[in-house]
């Protein structure tokens, strides 16, 4: 490198102020400098400086290495694309030279772009993601807040025709220059493939409800499962997708005893429904989605245990009754039975009656708090396993208090005030132990699902 005095003086003197006056570093030097900050686990040396004590570039990409795993050469190219349009837009072209360029950098230029990188990042531009099963009432609301948030989003739905389906995905902001549908059927769970090619993370929210007749799948929960293993294999083909994002259901975890004879100490993560139990308000349909669902969740948090390979990071979020508003055009199909005591439809009562007796409370979360728990599960740097997703956890009493309390002009009938005996203790703070922050309580839900409702013409 040459040394200051030899470099002219107009030049030294602007960019003098980012030298110092000093002997290169020992190479072998192993001593440990502070850490950057209390929350990463990197550690500088003094051998990882050089003269002008900067941090040299091989350093650098070791760090990005550590930190990122097997989807850092993504983050390299893009810190190194960015890096090179920042010298050439910092580098000034000087005509008496000839086309060569000068000595001096303007380092504000390569400032900037950085930032613009990291900011992009942070915004979510560039980076892809795929939703299946987009256009129901959660994946449409996640796909909203994704674009919102400048990610770039591949959904996938049944059918591609029906405008009831489409159109208010279209319709979304930035929805023209970011969203991008395809179609494809949990019961030909190939055709997600090309969805999924390209993405960083995949939320897996599609899941078959009705059995498809002559199918090659006897029932839903073959279906189901064949699905997430579908989806979990195009996810490793890919060589791009980072984390899968199952969205799963409180059914399947269940603290009732194998023999059904009561609960136990706590409903957690550890939980599994049992699945030879009968129940008093429950009818096949149920039944099969339960089965569904717990068989498919506990396939996909397989995934986690591959010890060779390409391997894939399966985040499973076991959602409560979801509540709220939506943009459908209609009702979603939770939304009934969070209504169903104001409404004082019974055959909607019953499904809450089912919920408590099943789980001891009704899990509840707000729409727009269990998609921002898929977006936090996904921008975690690392995370795996499952976790329960749900606010509160109220019994059928509890919720009726709440409306009483805050909307007096509906009534309630006594038959609607009460649930099944029997309470578990809901223990949902895994999540928020990993640092999400839930915005809406049962109140918020409740009122918010009212608001939803009257805007519909359902109430």
């Amino acid at each position: 490198m040459r040394r200051l005095a030899k470099i002219p003086d107009e030049v030294r003197e602007e960019i003098g102020g980012c030298f110092v006056d000093s002997l290169p570093v020992v190479d072998e030097d192993n001593r440990k400098l502070l850490k950057l900050n209390d929350e990463t686990f990197i550690l500088l040396r003094w051998s990882d400086i050089d003269v002008n004590q900067h941090v040299n570039n091989v350093k650098y990409v070791g760090w990005i290495l550590e930190l990122a795993g097997r989807n850092s050469h993504h983050i390299i190219e893009a810190t190194f694309t960015t890096f090179s349009r920042a010298l050439r837009q910092a580098t000034e072209y000087d005509p008496r030279r000839c086309g060569s360029v000068p000595s001096v950098v303007k380092h504000e230029h390569i400032n900037s772009s950085f930032r613009e990188l990291f900011s992009s990042m942070e915004e979510g531009n560039n980076v892809r993601v795929c939703v299946t099963g987009g256009s129901g009432y959660l994946g449409s609301w996640l796909i909203k807040k994704l674009l919102e948030k400048g990610y770039t989003v591949h959904a996938t739905l049944r059918n591609l025709d029906e405008d009831r389906k489409t159109s208010h995905l279209k319709s979304l902001p930035n929805a023209e220059s970011r969203l991008v549908l395809f179609q494809a059927d949990i019961y030909n769970p190939e055709e997600f493939e090309a969805a999924i090619q390209g993405c960083l993370f995949v939320f897996h929210l599609a899941t078959p409800m009705l059995h498809t007749e002559n199918s090659k799948y006897k029932d839903t929960s073959e279906a189901a499962i064949a699905g997430v293993r579908a989806i979990a294999d195009s996810c490793l083909r890919s060589q791009t997708v980072k984390r899968l994002i199952y969205t799963a259901s409180v059914m399947s975890a269940s603290a009732l005893e194998e023999d059904g004879t009561g609960f136990k100490t706590s409903m957690d993560e550890s939980c599994w429904t049992p699945l030879n139990l009968s129940y008093t308000y429950n009818n096949q349909f149920i039944l099969d989605y339960i089965k569904s669902k717990t068989l498919s969740e506990k396939e996909i948090l397989r995934y986690n245990e591959i010890e060779t390979g390409n391997k894939l990071e399966v985040v499973s979020l076991a959602c409560g009754l979801v509540g709220g508003e939506t943009i459908l055009s209609y009702l979603p199909s939770s939304l009934p039975p969070v209504l169903s005591q104001v409404t004082g439809n019974r055959l909607n009562f019953d499904v809450l009656r089912f919920l408590q007796e099943l789980l001891g409370s009704i899990p509840l979360v707000h729409i727009d708090d269990v998609c921002e728990a898929h977006i936090f599960c996904m921008e975690k740097p690392v995370l795996r396993g499952r976790f329960l997703c749900a606010a509160e956890a109220p019994t059928i009493e509890d919720m009726a208090i709440c409306y009483q309390q805050n909307h007096p002009e509906l009534t309630i009938s006594q038959e609607l005030m009460s649930g099944p005996d029997g309470r578990s203790k809901c223990d949902v703070s895994k999540l928020r132990k990993e640092g999400f922050e839930y915005k809406y309580g049962m109140k918020e839900t409740l009122d918010h699902s009212v608001e939803c409702a009257r805007r519909l013409g359902s109430l």
